[in-house]
């Protein structure tokens, strides 16, 4: 089974963390993004991914558009964004089992994520 996702604006990387007098400063740009992610997820699958039972999950990602910085920040955020919105229970290894995270080029900003899962009995053991 897969639930997948096209969104049609630009994915963000995830920002490095910024301590200010001895607090941490939140990037609320990328709060704001993490949250239009996770609910645009929630419009189209609702809980599905939750209800489907897999006991472990892997998620592709596919990003176009400019970009700077590390790929990994990105899958970072897209990442944050599903846990978030509880579509994975947690980006841990006991649950992602696989992260396969691909640079289309610069023709189209958009990202879209994959999201297959299933159980011990199917191919891996614990």
């Amino acid at each position: 089974m897969i639930f997948e996702k096209h969104y049609d604006y630009a994915c963000k990387p995830a920002p490095r963390p910024r301590v200010m007098r001895g607090h941490a400063v939140r990037d609320e740009k990328y709060q704001a993004w993490k949250t239009r992610v996770g609910l645009d997820w929630r419009q189209s699958h609702g809980m599905l991914t939750q209800r489907a039972g897999f006991e472990w999950y892997e998620v592709s990602i596919r990003i176009s558009g400019p970009m700077r910085g590390d790929l990994d920040n990105y899958a970072k955020s897209v990442l944050d964004a599903l846990v978030g919105c509880q579509a994975i229970p947690s980006d841990a290894v006991k649950y992602l089992r696989g992260l396969h995270v691909e640079y289309c080029g610069n023709d189209e900003t958009c990202f879209w994520v994959g999201i297959t899962g299933g159980s011990s009995k199917d191919s891996f053991a614990d």
